[in-house]
């Protein structure tokens, strides 16, 4: 369709633009909710036999690691794509979580890559958490159900190996 080539076209001039093997995607913060009320984008729902705009979301986020991918890059997107799809997405994808309720152990546990940036820890503009907490911060710790930190008691190995690392976020 012409939307797929005007996607595919766009991603790959930027790739070719930043010369970096991870090229950003976001997917983060995607109000659904205002597609089902869009008549076009309830028509193409209808037409396309789509029953909901979480669908139509899911596809996007997919089409795009996709062409990522096939232009020889690295897709990374925030957590929101994890905490909406799960281990649906392509496992080429990188996940950037950031909010606490984001399970790291569930996304390291399905063989994604993470790079943890968990807010406010990581995010420069707390100017609430002090360096000694950033530099503190591990990042293959994750909050449980009763809000402790917790190392991690499996696979250790594994979370070392697929946590990327961290970031400084603003």
């Amino acid at each position: 369709t012409l939307f797929r080539s005007v996607v595919f076209n766009l991603l790959k001039e930027l790739s070719n633009l930043f010369t970096d093997s991870f090229f950003h995607l976001g997917g983060d913060e995607v109000q659904t909710v205002l597609w089902d009320e869009d008549i076009e984008t309830v028509k193409y729902m209808k037409l396309h036999n789509i029953s909901s705009s979480k669908d139509i979301y899911l596809d996007f986020v997919r089409l795009a690691h996709d062409t990522i991918l096939e232009l020889g890059k690295i897709p990374v997107g925030w957590g929101e794509i994890w905490t909406n799809f799960g281990s649906t997405l392509n496992g080429g994808v990188v996940l950037q979580k950031w909010l606490i309720q984001q399970n790291i152990t569930d996304m390291i546990d399905h063989g994604y890559r993470v790079i943890n940036v968990e807010a406010p820890t990581n995010y420069l503009d707390h100017l609430d958490v002090t360096w000694e907490e950033m530099y503190s911060f591990e990042m293959c710790n994750y909050d449980d159900d009763d809000g402790d930190t917790t190392r991690r008691n499996n696979n250790d190995d594994l979370c070392d190996t697929l946590v990327l690392g961290g970031g400084g976020e603003m």
